[in-house]
């Protein structure tokens, strides 16, 4: 589990495996398990790309060894770049379970409201490629690395 931790916790490689990131990097380190990102998000022309501030705080259970990881939208900590729409709205979690066999039994959840007006298919495209796209790319960095 705590290759797990290392790797939930290095934000400037999210843009290696998550869907449509552009850059990533990490902003300020309070702790070892406790973080704030950066994010930014390439949406198709003629739509403005988005950014995104998070406060991310991560965990490994010692009963269990369950990894925990909780992450929430900070709206004011990184002005607004020209160009992007900020996320004001956005919520993740991550359960990671290990099994006996030696796998790995994921929960990941999220929340978000990319903000601004944008039109119901294009909406659709990031519910239904998104996490798919993400945890495939997810799946083939973390037996990269």
């Amino acid at each position: 589990m705590e290759h797990m931790n290392e790797f939930l916790s290095n934000a400037s490689m999210y843009k290696e495996w998550v869907y449509k990131c552009d850059s990533s990097y990490q902003i300020e380190v309070l702790s070892p398990q406790d973080f704030r990102y950066y994010v930014t998000f390439d949406f198709p022309f003629p739509f403005d790309d988005r950014d995104l501030m998070v406060h991310s705080q991560h965990w490994i259970d010692s009963t269990d060894g369950v990894y925990h990881s909780i992450s929430k939208a900070e709206k004011d900590t990184v002005l607004v770049s020209d160009g992007f729409v900020r996320i004001n709205e956005f919520e993740s979690t991550w359960d990671i379970s290990p099994r006996p066999n030696g796998e790995l039994f994921i929960d990941y959840k999220a929340l978000s409201n990319p903000g601004g007006d944008i039109p119901t298919w294009l909406v659709n495209l990031f519910i239904a490629k998104g996490p798919l796209e993400t945890m495939k790319r997810f799946r083939q960095s973390v037996e990269e690395n």
